[in-house]
Parts: C-alpha cells; sequence; structure tokens
C-alpha cells in the first residue's frame, strides 16, 4: 500500500500555483519521500536545485526542462507536504545552518585548537 506523500508527487492535477506562493522564491528543506511511486523523473532535478539554494519559478524554468504547468504542481505539492520553504528574495543562503561536514570540521578544529588567522 502506497503512503499518501508517495501517491501525491504521481498524478500531477495541474492546478495553478496558489496564490501565496506567486512572485517568491522557493528552496526544499528536506528531500521529498518519493518512495515507490511512479513520479515524474523532473521531479528529482527540481529537487536538486531547490536544495541547494532559493530560486524563482523563472529560475527553476530556465535550468531544468519542466514546462509551468508541472513546475506549479510540484511547488504546491512541496507546500502541502511542508517541505517548501519560500522568501520574498533571493538574498541569504539557503543553508542558514551549518552542514553536517561545517559542523563536523568546526568540531575537530575546536578539539585541536586550529585556528586559521
Amino acid at each position: 500500500m502506497a503512503l499518501l506523500t508517495e501517491t501525491l508527487w504521481e498524478k500531477p492535477d495541474f492546478a495553478p500555483l496558489k496564490p501565496f506562493l506567486k512572485g517568491k522564491y522557493y528552496a526544499l528543506s528536506k528531500w521529498p519521500n518519493f518512495g515507490f511511486s511512479k513520479c515524474n523523473p523532473v521531479f528529482v532535478q527540481v529537487c536538486a536545485y531547490l536544495g541547494r539554494s532559493y530560486l524563482s519559478k523563472k529560475d527553476i524554468l530556465s535550468v531544468v526542462d519542466i514546462n509551468e504547468q508541472l513546475l506549479d504542481y510540484f511547488l504546491n505539492t512541496a507546500n502541502l507536504l511542508g517541505i517548501l520553504e519560500v522568501k520574498n528574495s533571493s538574498e541569504g543562503s539557503k543553508n542558514e545552518t551549518p552542514s553536517p561536514v561545517d559542523r563536523f570540521t568546526r568540531k575537530l578544529k575546536q578539539l585541536f585548537r586550529f585556528n586559521a588567522s
């Protein structure tokens, strides 16, 4: 039996982008659970870009071969699942919290009292 989070990705309904999401910049807070669903492979590409930085809808359309209706479906679904981060501008880093590698490196530097001055 498939989970709801998996089946949402399988059958796009091509509803327009929700009004409160229009004209914003988007990123993903975590990777979606595609599970064993038959999701569109282009969704994986969109996730890869949105996992790195905030992008506008125009930016996504320029780097990923996806039509606008399918992108609207992706953004609406990601928002419904609570994994879409939305900002009014692209300023600022996507990862405001340090990555696991950065945290590990910082701990090593503290452990060995290493200061790169």
